[in-house]
């Protein structure tokens, strides 16, 4: 299995990239080489909370150079599912300031109990971005899904990489709060984030690319490999992150390949 086998390569970022506000050991230089070949590389996270835009400066600071319409989020996919949905959405947003944007003009969003809501939107969006938890906020959107509104949540991840080899609660952690707190049930309870299969076909339709041309590098079993595979692709774990060689022989979602990191994918695959 080549690079050259691809048409695209798809990065996962926390973990894979870098660990919060800090590049990995050689992963600016790969990435360099790899823009500098041609190829088509595009940034896959599960963090919704920033724009593209806020997310290119973010990686530009890190010596990773990547330009916002190469970057999709939680965020994209979840704007599409919601629009796919209601033509004109009624939204409480505690998934962060991203999804306003990206939906600027299309959806309405809700600040109170008593407003007719059709989406509890909730992402990873504190700890990173400095946002404090806001409670008196999360009990708005704690009522109105008990009112009948359904549960959006970025994606699934119990955790996310941070410095010094620790984690932070992830999206999928927040999302359960609110859904065993509301006591939604399962129809009304959607992740719209990487391994569900919309967040691929989110991707691919936006980049208009195929599933079984691309491979996906990251280092998080649960989301990265395991919604590589379903969605078709193949898949490359990397060792920086969440996920460990021992687990990832346990795991029934089994990565193509296994490397320390991002720089050993390229040296192996080029």
């Amino acid at each position: 299995m080549r690079l050259d086998d691809f048409d695209a390569l798809l990065l996962d970022m926390d973990g894979t990239l870098y660990r919060e506000h800090h590049a990995l050991p050689g992963s600016p230089e790969t990435v360099t080489r790899l823009l500098a070949e041609g190829r088509r590389v595009i940034c896959v996270t599960n963090n919704g909370a920033n724009t593209p835009e806020e997310l290119a400066t973010r990686l530009q600071k890190m010596g990773l150079a990547f330009p916002p319409g190469a970057i999709h989020t939680a965020c994209h996919s979840m704007a599409d599912w919601i629009t796919s949905r209601w033509p004109k959405p009624r939204i409480f947003n505690f998934a962060g300031s991203a999804l306003e944007v990206e939906l600027k003009g299309r959806a309405t969003f809700v600040e109170r109990i008593a407003d007719p809501c059709d989406v509890v939107a909730v992402g990873t969006h504190t700890r990173e971005n400095n946002v404090p938890f806001d409670f008196e906020r999360a009990l708005v959107g704690l009522n109105l899904l008990r009112a009948g509104a359904h549960l959006v949540v970025g994606c699934a991840d119990r955790v996310f990489p941070i410095q010094g080899g620790a984690v932070e609660f992830g999206s999928g952690s927040w999302g359960a709060l609110f859904g065993y707190g509301a006591d939604v049930p399962a129809d009304r309870w959607h992740h719209t984030g990487k391994p569900g299969a919309w967040f691929f076909e989110s991707l691919c339709h936006r980049v208009s690319v195929r599933p079984e041309r691309c491979l996906i590098i990251g280092d998080n079993l649960e989301s990265d490999i395991k919604g590589g595979v379903t969605a078709g692709m193949k898949t490359a774990l990397v060792l920086t992150g969440v996920s460990t060689r021992e687990q990832a022989t346990r795991s029934p979602f089994k990565p193509d390949v296994v490397f320390e990191d991002l720089a050993a994918v390229y040296r192996a695959m080029r």
